[in-house]
């Protein structure tokens, strides 16, 4: 999850540790001086095969400003929403 971060936002301040807190059934990160937070949710992920195993990662800069991902819990590949 600390590349996906880091590759939305280069130089960010990101470590992954959580801040043991919960919004809205989400983890949630200190995401450092260029993002607000960053919510992480553990989500099946449907496909042919069943459900996959992955991260929902939302990563919010600013009121106006966030991204969306999904992170493969086994693989780390992404995609974007």
């Amino acid at each position: 999850m600390g590349t996906t971060v880091k590759d939305l936002l280069p130089g960010i301040d990101f470590d992954a540790a959580t801040l043991g807190t919960k919004q809205g059934g989400d983890d949630v990160f200190r995401a450092g001086p260029r993002a607000d937070v960053v919510r992480v949710r553990q989500i099946a992920f449907p496909t042919t095969q069943g459900g996959r195993a992955t991260y929902a990662v939302l990563v919010v800069k600013n009121i106006d400003e966030s991204w969306a991902l999904i992170t493969d819990a086994a693989t780390g590949r992404r995609g974007a929403g």
